[in-house]
């Protein structure tokens, strides 16, 4: 019989704008610069009971600042890997940006 493992969620967040340009960000920890990733994080404990959309926000904000976009509530792509604190199930979105300057934030000094 099969060992059931746990994941830890993460939550991502393909932002295109009119033009179909995806924003991307450069990621810096973990051994993996000169990869890119995608605005969104995991799923903190106490969110159980937030909607997808309120956990993109949340993250979004910290991470590419006050920026507007219509949230599509549309599951693109689902991916699992091996983090760093152990297996990750990653659910990406897709978002259209509205408005806003994106400002990205440097990792370590998000609030």
């Amino acid at each position: 019989m099969s060992e059931i493992d746990s994941y830890q969620v993460s939550v991502k967040l393909l932002l295109i704008n009119a033009k179909k340009e995806a924003l991307f960000l450069r990621a810096q920890a973990n051994g993996t610069v000169g990869a890119f990733d995608l605005p969104g994080g995991r799923i903190d404990k106490n969110e159980i009971d937030a909607s997808f959309e309120q956990i993109i926000r949340r993250e979004t904000k910290e991470e590419i600042g006050d920026v507007n976009y219509n949230f599509t509530n549309k599951l693109i792509a689902a991916a699992k890997h091996k983090g760093s604190q152990g297996p990750v199930l990653i659910l990406l979105f897709l978002g259209e940006y509205v408005s806003g300057e994106i400002v990205i934030s440097v990792p370590g000094n998000r609030g």
